[in-house]
């Protein structure tokens, strides 16, 4: 965490946003998971569910909640509230690369390397229609998805067809209609197109959130 920021707790709490987009189960596990390492610093975490449409509608949003820092998930993060952050100070960690917000804190996972581990194992399985499923991203973190077709695309060679490279549409635009069931939804439409194809897939990789729902 960047050694210039010297703000001092108030509240001794955090916040994470992005969470909401997982099981109950999952959700309650991880926050607990993130609770057991915050007491050790006396410090607890709280998960704000916030939809992208509260977001949107309200960039000075995470000036209303009583904590000293955010943790974002899931690309719930915007170059919006990054302004906001930087006008007041407020300190953040943002999971993930967001183009515009450089010399920011993040982590981020090596999508390059990862997703064709995944894909490997799938082809030693006698995996030769390997899709994937993923909602369209904004410009900002568009990287990760030119990433993810770049190792596809690298890793499968002539096997790789674009017709199982299944990203078509934001996870904001839709859960304006569908709220919670946004996954459910998402995930319908897109197994209808990939098993309506000639050769439809015999393995699909997904990120969580849909995986649950697939």
């Amino acid at each position: 965490v960047n050694s210039k920021q010297t703000c001092i707790p108030r509240f001794h709490a955090l916040a994470v946003v992005g969470l909401n987009v997982d099981s109950r189960d999952a959700q309650e596990r991880r926050m607990a998971q993130m609770n057991d390492i915050a007491e050790k610093q006396h410090f607890y975490v709280i998960n704000l569910g916030l939809s992208f449409r509260q977001l949107s509608e309200n960039r000075d949003i995470f000036g209303n909640f009583p904590v000293d820092g955010y943790l974002f998930h899931n690309s719930r993060l915007t170059i919006e509230h990054v302004d906001f952050f930087q006008r007041t100070g407020i300190p953040f960690v943002n999971t993930g690369r967001l183009d515009g917000a450089e010399l920011r804190d993040l982590i981020d996972h090596d999508h390059r390397s990862g997703y064709p581990i995944a894909l490997r194992h799938l082809r030693k399985l006698g995996h030769r229609r390997i899709a994937y499923i993923e909602y369209a991203l904004r410009k900002e973190i568009g990287h990760y998805t030119d990433s993810v077709r770049s190792a596809y695309a690298s890793e499968l060679g002539e096997l790789y067809d674009p017709e199982l490279f299944y990203v078509r549409k934001t996870c904001s635009e839709l859960e304006n209609n569908y709220g919670e069931y946004v996954h459910r939804f998402y995930m319908q439409e897109a197994l209808k197109h990939l098993f309506s194809l000639n050769e439809p897939p015999t393995a699909i990789i997904t990120v969580g959130a849909l995986m649950i729902s697939c």
